[in-house]
């Protein structure tokens, strides 16, 4: 069977491309895949700003027509590209493994410490949001952040940047970077000289990679769209079988959350939705056309309960002192992959080129005061949303290897994911109980970790029989070893969990 796929012309789309074709291939051997390239009307103009430009679907509505006409079978599109609408005729049938959905900031190193900066983006999204970022994210204090539009594919905008002096930084979707520097499978000699190039340009970079908590993204961002039309229901068993259900039902939340607000490229809204732990965060910031601010930050769907303010705690409410001791090592980690859990975990450790992660955003907020450059957070949803350790990381930061070190407690329990990183315990925590605390009418405790929880129920077996909530990172591990799984309940974190039990009251 004979399979034509479309899509635009630009490597990256060429990459998508490969992949849908590739995927469909090795799970239908028989297939014949042909593929036909060719620009949008968004490639030909790259004068205006996407959201001055009157068309919707500027890199997307071309190839509908190439469908209506049966001139080609299926059209893979970046899916933020895509309008909200539903089309008369064609539909998305599905959508392969999403990369990594967040925005990526470039930045010269040579821009450093420098009191205004000048930032390459086009997205009215993306200026509204990273110019509150800008102000805690980077390690210096900066006053004033100018944006500067900017047109073209990944390769040209990364080259203006050089280009330019008066240019400090480019943000850009990471899933495109890690597209254009894969080259696992699309081996075509252009597109390896286009990654070796890039290779060399990223060298003179540094980089941050967004939050979703504080910069939700494009609906849709990093996910592919495959469309077909309607009336070609041959076609279906045959992507069934490549369709991520996860992904591509977050995508389409996203894309009606963003459908109720009026969205679009024009619109200073962010809404990413993610699956944790076989739960939905949903992200969702900006302002609606009509100034209304919009904030959401949780899971979607968390369970509700009915307690009252007298009847929940936060584990921290169980002592009447909490100490973290420094422990007295001394050591240095140069071109490593690091893991920061807690602000205090540096005190004795030398982080030389390092790729510096956060498990929250305080900590960020707190190292980047202190002058350390931080690339990124796993944004209170645990340790399993460390990035992989990509070559262009690799090549960035002159990284040795791809572990992961975890500056933490001693006596942190040690990670079963695939990136478990190596344990550095610089410190140890010790817990001096409230005399008085007595388990009676005490119906759920918030645990802030596992560890905590472990030290509480030896001291207060009884309180394995209550209701347990957490964050989504190792501490449910912990509590469900001790307790059965139906006795805990994830939310995103404590603002999220006391809103949800307290809700009926």
């Amino acid at each position: 069977m004979l399979i034509r796929i479309a899509s635009r012309s630009s490597f990256l789309a060429k990459w998508q491309a490969y992949q849908v074709g590739s995927q469909l291939t090795i799970s239908n051997p028989n297939l014949v895949i042909e593929y036909q390239f060719r620009e949008s009307l968004g490639d030909k103009n790259l004068t205006d700003p996407l959201w001055k430009m009157p068309e919707k679907g500027v890199f997307t509505e071309d190839f509908y027509a190439d469908l209506i006409e049966n001139k080609t079978d299926v059209v893979v599109h970046s899916w933020k590209d895509l309008p909200t609408e539903e089309k008369e005729k064609t539909f998305i049938a599905a959508t392969l493994a999403r990369a990594d959905q967040r925005d990526l900031l470039l930045f010269k190193k040579s821009s450093l410490n420098k009191k205004e900066l000048n930032i390459f983006s086009s997205s009215p999204r993306r200026i509204h949001h990273v110019e509150e970022s800008l102000k805690w994210s980077l390690p210096f204090k900066t006053d004033q952040v100018f944006f500067i539009n900017v047109r073209g594919n990944i390769q040209t905008r990364i080259n203006k940047l050089l280009e330019n002096e008066e240019i400090d930084g480019l943000i850009v979707a990471k899933a495109a970077i890690d597209r254009l520097m894969d080259h696992s499978f699309y081996k075509d000699s252009d597109f390896l000289n286009l990654q070796a190039n890039l290779s060399k340009q990223l060298k003179s970079l540094n980089f941050q990679i967004l939050p979703l908590s504080e910069n939700p993204t494009a609906a849709a961002q990093g996910a592919l769209a495959i469309e077909i039309l309607k009336s070609r229901t041959d076609l279906l068993d045959l992507l069934n079988k490549i369709n991520v259900a996860a992904d591509f039902n977050n995508c389409n939340y996203e894309r009606a959350q963003l459908a109720q607000f009026g969205g679009g490229c024009h619109q200073k809204i962010g809404l990413s939705c993610i699956t944790v732990n076989q739960q939905q965060v949903f992200f969702a910031s900006g302002i609606k056309e009509n100034n209304e601010p919009i904030h959401c930050k949780g899971l979607l769907n968390p369970r509700i309960f009915n307690f009252s303010a007298s009847e929940i705690i936060t584990s921290t409410e169980l002592w009447a002192k909490t100490s973290r001791k420094k422990n007295s090592i001394t050591q240095i980690l140069e071109n490593k992959s690091v893991l920061i859990t807690k602000k205090e975990c540096l005190h004795s450790i030398n982080l030389i080129n390092c790729f510096n992660y956060t498990s929250g955003i305080e900590t960020w907020k707190h190292l980047a005061k202190k002058g350390v450059w931080v690339h990124g957070s796993t944004d209170s949803l645990g340790e399993e949303q460390l990035p992989e350790v990509v070559n262009w990381i690799k090549v960035m930061l002159s990284l040795s290897d791809k572990n992961w070190f975890k500056l933490t407690h001693q006596d942190s329990p040690k990670e079963t994911s695939i990136l478990a990183p190596v344990n550095i315990g610089t410190y140890r925590l010790e817990y001096e109980p409230k005399l008085d605390f007595k388990v009676k009418n005490i119906k759920m405790i918030y645990w802030k970790s596992g560890y905590e929880f472990l030290k509480a129920i030896e001291i207060w077996p009884e309180l394995k029989q209550v209701d347990h909530a957490c964050g989504l990172g190792q501490t449910s591990k912990t509590i469900c070893s001790q307790v059965p799984q139906n006795k805990v309940t994830i939310y995103y974190d404590e603002k999220n969990w006391r809103s949800s039990v307290l809700s009926a009251i």
